[in-house]
């Protein structure tokens, strides 16, 4: 215990002495390199506006993805996603009969369709 003590001691009235990289001098180090980019800004180009319609990408990071027996199964069951156009759905009950209703799917927005089925 004492030896570790006398050291730190030593460590602490010595200082620290820090040394050049092989590869900086006195003159070309990090921080004269990221001083020298202040230095001559290039000009910046003017910025065009952006053109309709525009191809974004999403992404979602970090998010834990569901099992591979549950995406199995939606793809096994189809019928999930449908094209873009007019589409005829049908709810059925067994007592309540059958309604139909019309739905166009569109880029534009989401299609929603409901129906009351009660008597």
């Amino acid at each position: 215990m004492k030896y570790a003590l006398s050291i730190l001691m030593l460590i602490a009235l010595t200082g620290c002495e820090s040394h050049l990289s092989p590869r900086e001098t006195r003159t070309q180090n990090y921080s004269a390199f990221i001083f020298s980019l202040y230095d001559n800004p290039k000009p910046i180009a003017p910025s065009t506006p952006p053109t309709v319609p525009m191809k974004v990408a999403v992404a979602q990071v970090g998010e834990i993805a569901p099992p591979q027996l549950m995406l199995d199964r939606l793809r096994q069951r189809g019928g999930m996603a449908v094209a873009l156009g007019q589409h005829e759905i049908r709810f059925r009950h067994p007592s309540l009969g059958e309604q139909v209703r019309q739905v166009v799917v569109s880029a534009a927005e989401p299609a929603r369709v409901s129906v009351n089925m009660k008597p």
